[in-house]
């Protein structure tokens, strides 16, 4: 078969070379041109089930075209021979073919498919590691997109070169190229390029770190192509979500990775449900479930043997050796690291060289073959040293040190034996060093208990003398207990009064979005059919808006309750300061928004404080809730933080209307009647400040304001710090 491909490879470039020396072809009818167009589409079609039919039509396409002397079609006709190599991987004929059809393209000056070989030859650089070949190829298909005003193009190369910036650890070029790509893909609502912008982006900040942003567009990913019903796209989704919750949640990953299979399974994919079984593998691998991880492993290789895929043997090979390794299965596991060897000497690819040598090294390392592991480390070495990248110097240095420690080690094994004939030899003088022990210990418990039975006798006259002080004692507990009830009495008419006080509040301010939902609702029932689309939005917006409402103040409710009832929980750990304020953020994000409101954080280093995580969030959502209520359109919230001695001191400041003066003293207490309305006519309880204060004193902290009519305000509380953090 093989030999087939090279043969109709020959022979397309020797009709190629005919074909340059023709003029543009004449016009061959319009019922030529539709047959030409039904052989495309059943190559194409062919394309997911059975690459030989593809090939055949596509031959048979490029064979009429040159009959036809129809240059045009006959570029297209390559273009399609290369589509169809590339599938089979056979990159290099693939590029060949590119190239001829981007050369007979140019020489007709047929801009349409000049610009996609670009695109075509740009992905087969991309996937064999010539980045800045793939680099040049695509931004000359952006600039033919651009001539020809093509947005969809554009944005697919403004993707293509995303990938190739990140492929390149140029993560910040990438995501200017992936938000220009986006940003096209919105102006157009093409909901398919939007989704798959979305998804590299995810991709690149989770590369870069930033977790909670890589979610973020993920998930809209994930719910843009679940919109268009485009299974294919939700299944890599949900592998993509496997990969981002390995290690932290690898029983979330597991079940991601069970969810695509199974749309895969139903598409009929077998090639993308094996890639996925070897992620789902790998993650069981590092859960210590290696018995399962072999099977799973196992079960690909014997797939790949039956399917002739050598690379993904190869992968299975050097997965199984692994597994075997850490089942301590050494007759297995030199069995598929010597398959691998074999099966990566075929392939010639210095990464998965790279990472037979790394796991070959573990294997004879797990055996006390430290001679033979050091043997391959220096190929190992050879091989990392041409690669040239800092990140392999890295890891070679861990795996010096690790030879190094497994050297000391076996050093210190030495060692022990000998120490172990000295302690032969000392046992005897062990012996006779705890008989005199023991006799010394009889001889001291002797004298104890003499000593016990003469204490107990002198202290029966002491107890008679301690009664009558205990008695005293006694009265005055009595006393203390009778105050500290008509104390308690007091604080409970004090808390029963606070109470009434917050459910008048509470009652009073529930009232208000429950009588707009009911009304809203009321309606949209009544009236739907004479309503268009802008006041049903209308008034779903201000039901959700009341919804929203009403469900804060149920939260603080509840909260308050616990406080009061001291029922909530209080578990103070280690906290990343700047991870909690950026969810924060995300909470009142879309609530910002809606205003134009632009909320900054300065916490741009890994601030550790020592306090409780629910307590912590509910204090920075109630100030950034509070900010952005009493902040007008366009306006800004900051958030800062500063170290001072063994507390750290976070500020909210907005640019809002500010406080007078008066109240300011009671600000945080429940006794605080005055409520204003928000710069957008927002309502609220008053209670959030009232929960931040009782907080920030559960944490161990105190809060104050600083606030100037028309100047805005600003909430500070301090949050203690770890003296292990400090």
């Amino acid at each position: 078969m093989i030999k087939l491909y090279q043969t109709l490879l020959v022979l397309s470039g020797l009709l190629f070379a005919m074909s340059c020396n023709r003029q543009h072809p004449p016009d061959n009818g319009q019922g030529q041109v539709v047959a030409w167009e039904k052989i495309e589409d059943k190559a194409l079609a062919s394309s997911k089930s059975n690459l030989d039919t593809m090939l055949l039509y596509s031959r048979q396409l490029y064979d009429e075209a040159v009959k036809a002397e129809n240059m045009k079609w006959e570029a297209k006709a390559l273009v399609l021979l290369g589509y169809c190599t590339a599938l089979k991987e056979e990159t290099d004929s693939s590029i060949i073919l590119y190239e001829k059809a981007k050369k007979l393209a140019n020489s007709i000056k047929d801009s349409v498919t000049v610009e996609k070989t670009f695109n075509y030859l740009g992905s087969c650089y991309l996937g064999t590691g010539l980045y800045s070949k793939a680099e040049q190829e695509y931004l000359g298909g952006l600039a033919y997109a651009e001539n020809l005003h093509d947005t969809f193009e554009i944005v697919k190369y403004y993707n293509n070169l995303g990938n190739v910036a990140e492929n390149l650890d140029n993560l910040g070029e990438a995501q200017k190229y992936i938000h220009k790509a986006l940003f096209l893909s919105e102006k157009r609502k093409d909901t398919l390029t939007m989704a798959s912008s979305m998804r590299n982006l995810a991709l690149i900040l989770h590369k870069s770190g930033d977790s909670v942003m890589a979610f973020r567009y993920l998930r809209s990913s994930l719910s843009l192509f679940a919109s268009i019903n485009d299974t294919r796209w939700v299944a890599k989704i949900y592998t993509d979500f496997g990969i981002f919750y390995r290690y932290q949640f690898p029983d979330s990953a597991l079940y991601f990775y069970t969810k695509a299979i199974e749309i895969y399974r139903s598409l009929g994919d077998e090639g993308t449900i094996l890639i996925t079984q070897f992620n789902m593998a790998n993650l069981l691998l590092d859960k210590g479930k290696y018995r399962e991880a072999e099977k799973v492993y196992l079960r690909i290789y014997k797939k790949t043997v039956k399917e002739n895929n050598f690379i993904g043997q190869a992968y299975s090979s050097i997965s199984l050796a692994s597994a075997y390794q850490k089942l301590m299965d050494f007759p297995n596991s030199t069995k598929y690291i010597q398959k691998a060897e074999e099966l990566g000497a075929r392939w010639n690819q210095p990464d998965f060289t790279k990472n037979l040598y790394a796991i070959k090294i573990e294997i004879l390392n797990a055996q006390g073959k430290y001679r033979e592991a050091i043997g391959v480390y220096k190929k190992f070495v050879s091989l990392k040293d041409s690669l040239g990248s800092a990140d392999t110097k890295a890891r070679i240095l861990d795996l010096q040190s690790q030879f190094d420690n497994e050297r000391k080690e076996f050093e210190i094994v030495a060692l022990k034996q000998q120490t172990a004939i000295q302690q032969n030899k000392l046992r005897n003088r062990f012996v006779l060093i705890i008989g005199l022990v023991v006799f010394l210990s009889i001889i001291i418990l002797s004298l104890g208990i003499i000593i016990y039975l003469y204490r107990k006798s002198a202290s029966a006259y002491k107890k008679l003398t301690e009664q009558s002080d205990e008695m005293k004692k006694e009265i005055l507990i009595r006393e203390k207990i009778q105050r500290h009830l008509a104390e308690s009495e007091q604080q409970l008419i004090k808390m029963n009064a606070t109470k009434d006080k917050f459910f008048s509040i509470i009652a009073h301010d529930l009232k208000n979005p429950f009588s707009a939902i009911l009304g809203f609702t009321e309606l949209l029932t009544t009236d739907l059919q004479n309503l268009d689309k802008d006041e049903i939005r209308y008034f779903l917006n201000n039901i959700s808006n009341a919804t929203t409402h009403a469900y804060t103040l149920l939260e603080n409710l509840l909260i308050w309750a616990q406080t009061q009832n001291k029922t909530i929980e209080f578990k103070p750990e280690v906290l990343d300061l700047k991870k909690a304020v950026d969810e924060a953020i995300l909470l009142v994000d879309s609530q910002a928004m809606t205003k134009n409101i632009n909320i900054l954080s300065s916490i741009s280093e890994k601030q550790l404080v020592f306090a409780d995580l629910n307590l912590i969030s509910a204090i920075l959502r109630n100030l950034l809730t509070n900010a952005v209520k009493f902040t007008p359109q366009n306006g800004h919230v900051e958030i800062s933080a500063r170290l001072n001695e063994n507390k750290v001191e976070i500020s909210v400041r907005d640019s809002g209307m500010g406080i007078e003066k008066e109240h300011l003293h009671i600000i945080f207490s429940i006794e605080n009647t005055k409520r204003r309305l928000g710069t957008a006519k927002e309502k609220g309880s008053g209670l959030g400040l009232t929960l931040c204060k009782e907080f920030t004193e559960m944490v161990g902290g105190t809060i104050s304001v600083e606030s100037e009519p028309g100047k805005g305000s600003t909430f500070t509380f301090t949050v203690p710090v770890n003296n292990q953090c400090a």
